[in-house]
């Protein structure tokens, strides 16, 4: 095949006339076959009127003659062939008229300008005797100079072929781009026109008059190994050329606007009403960038290139299955249709790409990528395309090709739509549970609720968990709780929705953390993907305190710490602080803070806030809301000050190896950030603090642990989450472990250490990383343990940056699944099941855009 038919490549094409001018014919031929039968009679002879640089008209007398071929020939013919051999082979190249008047014209398209043709004519006369005879007649032609600067001369399914006229001592710069890309670029730069953006960047320069065949071009003129754009069947394209330097240089400026439509020194034949192939509208004599004004001369002519044979056979469709978000339907290539693919536009995109490019040029926008293409096949399939929207139409595509190169095809195309339900929806009973026996471990991190269809007919759910506080910060927000489940719902297992559908129900533990409440939110669909949305809440205990430890470790090794580093290719000296207390930093009580320097704009900033909100008294009230806001701090502070040392851990801050993302922030630092940091509340800020990282100590050793449902991250309070996590060597993807501490004999020197994986032979060191989806990747690792000495003697830390208002801290972003439908008929013939993906024609052309 032609490269591929699934890509988008820059593509061009042109159609133009000009003026020609033809000579004599031979003369007049009549004839009889006997006594009382009619008399044929022949001649062919050019109308000078309608001739062109490019084309002629030639006026034939054909009484008699049933059909006609042609054939035409480059130079003077001194021999006329055979008339019976000239019909055959003319008519092998599709050059056969059927007489359907005593006078017939013949239109000669494609011919270039300033040459000699001649072209031969057989005649078909039948006789009353049933045998046939074939009378060859000529004419000779000089086509007249080209007369415009740009001129079409032919187009084929995979090539272009075109005219440029300008003084020999000129340079200039062509393009070809297929109308589709060109026009989706255009609406992405808000209309502003591409046509200098085209020739700006890798565009051939020629020289003088040229006669230029385009049909596999170099993406990049100066570099042809990097790929070609090629010509596609029956394909809009725009040919552009503008003046330039010798090197390529364009002169325009960006200011005075862009060209309107006009005709390139008269037209010799109507653009508009032209039976040249191809042909689209008049030639444009200066660009349509706005703002630019060209000095030089340019041209612009869309042109349309050969249509595709149409193969024998087609893509047959069904229709099985319609509900509100999902179509699914069975294709079954039949007869010679080698492979086929699959588009879907909305009724909005459908309407965008049918202006752009025609009805008739759907069937190729699909071939060269320019609209989304869900499926390529060769074999009968089954799609269905989730996640659609409900009661809306879309129009669904198909193109088969038939042949190695593409030149034969068929298309179907047909509209559906998905649904709106009129059927029940699922009445679930969300109850809160404590956790059952044998997991009551793990209960101060798992949340608990069963979950149960009354009616017992639920086809599928999806669930969204949130702490209380992330619910009202999102739901606050501009997304809906539909987009919600549309882009991060999870949905559930078969096995889990067979409980669900159950007497008992499906008792359903999801990770949170401790003393925090959540809402459970369920999306429960019938069988028409119609969904309610159900709720319940529930607190998870908090974590109990463990064996209490006793040990020197908690006197001895609090101390700041220098650990060396290589960040960047560079050493670097780390500040790490070994403390049982890293909330040293704050005021003792609200007296102490009203002298603090953050006090005067925190204390504006809830002012504004219950201003905002209302109060008749902002400054009381804003001065009393500020009051309870520090006094939960400072609560929550002696918490976990008391908690560490319940779970038996010291607290090392600072790992600043990612610039500013991880500078160290702790707690009193983040209450006091009014930009650069979100909260809903001052819990979140204990959780978010760090860079931190723990040592806890137990009755056999000292370990610094990882683990993630129960070890809160490095650090939440930039860009992202980050955990301390056990990175292979040379590796990227990520583990959790506890990392044993080793420390010298003399306690000055802390090595948070290697492991060795369970095939005893991978080593595992200390890294940062962060998640994507339910894996963790390295985002920093030296490759070694991490090694910290006793005492600081670096550069005191930065003052720190503030950067975003205190709004509610935004929902996490989740792990997403399509809704995978359940209902699919059977099939009566094998077929290859396909879930696709329906992509919106507006991300589909910016993916483009960036190849």
């Amino acid at each position: 095949m032609r490269k591929s038919f699934y890509s988008c490549l820059f593509l061009m094409s042109l159609l133009l006339t000009g003026t020609a001018l033809w000579s004599c014919s031979d003369d007049d031929d009549n004839g009889k076959e006997g006594p009382g039968e009619p008399d044929y009679t022949v001649n062919v002879e050019v109308d000078d009127t309608q001739t062109a640089s490019t084309s002629a008209v030639l006026v034939l007398q054909t009484k008699g003659i049933s059909e006609y071929a042609y054939q035409v020939k480059e130079g003077d013919v001194s021999t006329l062939p055979d008339g019976e051999e000239l019909f055959l082979a003319a008519k092998g190249e599709g050059n056969v008229v059927e007489c359907k008047s005593e006078t017939e014209k013949l239109s000669i398209l494609g011919l270039e300008g300033n040459k000699k043709y001649t072209v031969l004519v057989s005649l078909k006369h039948e006789k009353t005797d049933k045998t046939v005879e074939y009378i060859v007649k000529s004419a000779s032609v000089t086509t007249a100079n080209y007369d415009k600067l740009l001129t079409v001369l032919s187009t084929t399914m995979f090539g272009l072929k075109f005219h440029v006229e300008c003084p020999a001592d000129k340079y200039f710069k062509y393009a070809v781009a297929d109308k589709l890309t060109y026009e989706s670029r255009n609406m992405q730069f808000e209309y502003t026109g591409m046509d200098m953006t085209y020739l700006e960047y890798g565009a051939p320069i020629a020289k003088g008059p040229q006669t230029i065949e385009w049909e596999k071009v170099p993406i990049y003129a100066d570099a042809p190994d990097e790929g070609t754009y090629q010509i596609y069947p029956g394909t809009a394209y725009y040919i552009l050329i503008a003046e330039c330097d010798k090197d390529g240089n364009m002169n325009f400026e960006s200011e005075g606007g862009g060209g309107d439509d006009g005709p390139i020194l008269g037209s010799a034949i109507d653009t508009r009403t032209s039976s040249l192939p191809g042909l689209v509208g008049d030639c444009m004599d200066k660009p349509i960038d706005q703002g630019v004004t060209f000095h030089g001369f340019f041209a612009r002519q869309e042109v349309r290139s050969e249509a595709p044979q149409k193969g024998n056979g087609e893509v047959k469709v069904k229709i099985a299955t319609q509900t509100e978000h999902t179509l699914a339907f069975d294709c079954t290539p039949t007869g010679d249709v080698k492979e086929y693919l699959v588009s879907m536009l909305d009724e909005t995109e459908y309407e965008t790409v049918k202006r752009w490019v025609g009805k008739d040029g759907l069937q190729a926008a699909i071939l060269t990528g320019i609209v989304p293409v869900i499926a390529q096949e060769t074999e009968a399939s089954s799609f269905s395309i989730p996640g659609l929207e409900k009661k809306a139409k879309y129009h669904l595509f198909i193109t088969g090709i038939c042949d190695e190169e593409g030149a034969v095809q068929t298309y179907t195309e047909m509209e559906v739509s998905t649904i709106e339900s009129t059927k029940p929806l699922p009445v679930i009973e969300i109850t809160p549970i404590e956790a059952p026996e044998g997991f009551e471990a793990g209960a101060p991190y798992n949340v608990w609720f069963n979950v149960k269809a009354v009616n017992h007919d639920c086809v599928a759910m999806k669930y969204l968990l949130n702490s209380v506080a992330e619910w009202t910060s999102t739901l606050n927000g501009e997304t809906s709780i539909d987009d919600l489940f549309k882009y991060y719902g999870q949905p559930l297992d078969e096995e889990t929705l067979k409980s669900i559908n159950s007497d008992a129900g499906a008792n359903m533990s999801f990770s949170s953390w401790e003393g925090t409440e959540s809402i459970l939110k369920v999306a429960a669909y019938n069988e028409d993907e119609a969904y309610g949305i159900s709720e319940g809440r529930n607190r998870t205990p908090e974590e109990p305190d463990k064996t209490r430890i006793e040990s020197d470790l908690f006197n001895t090794l609090p101390s700041d710490y220098t650990a060396r580093l290589t960040v960047d290719n560079q050493p670097k000296d780390i500040k790490m602080t070994v403390t049982t207390n890293p909330f040293c930093d704050s005021p003792s009580n609200y007296a102490a803070f009203k002298n603090n320097e953050n006090y005067a704009g925190l204390l504006a900033y809830f002012i504004e806030l219950e201003r905002e909100s209302g109060s008749a008294t902002p400054e009381v009230t804003g001065e009393a809301r500020l009051k309870e806001s520090f006094e939960d701090y400072k609560e929550m502070e002696a918490k976990y000050v008391s908690k560490y040392r319940g779970q038996n851990r010291i607290v090392i801050t600072g790992f600043d190896v990612l610039d500013e993302r991880s500078t160290y922030m702790s707690p009193w630092a983040l209450f006091c950030t009014l930009n650069g940091y979100n909260s809903y509340g001052v819990s979140d800020l204990f959780y978010d603090y760090g860079p931190k990282m723990f040592i806890e100590v137990t009755n056999d050793n000292v370990v610094v642990p990882t683990n993630t449902m129960f070890i809160p991250p490095v650090m939440d309070w930039s860009d992202a989450a980050y955990y301390l996590a056990a990175k292979p060597v040379g590796g990227s993807q990520c583990g959790f472990a506890d990392f044993p501490l080793n420390i010298s004999e003399d306690g000055n020197t802390l090595e948070i250490g290697s492991i060795t994986g369970t095939d005893g032979e991978t080593i595992f060191n200390p890294a940062l990383a962060q998640f994507y989806g339910a894996t963790a990747y390295s985002i920093f690792s030296n490759d070694t343990p991490i090694v910290m000495k006793r005492g600081w003697t670096g550069a005191t830390e930065k003052a720190l940056k503030a950067a975003v208002t205190r709004t509610g801290k935004s929902v996490g972003n989740r792990k997403g699944n399509h809704y995978k439908t359940t209902y699919l008929p059977g099939f009566s013939i094998k077929r290859k099941h396909i879930e696709a993906t329906y992509i919106p024609l507006n991300e589909w052309m910016k993916k483009q855009t960036k190849k």
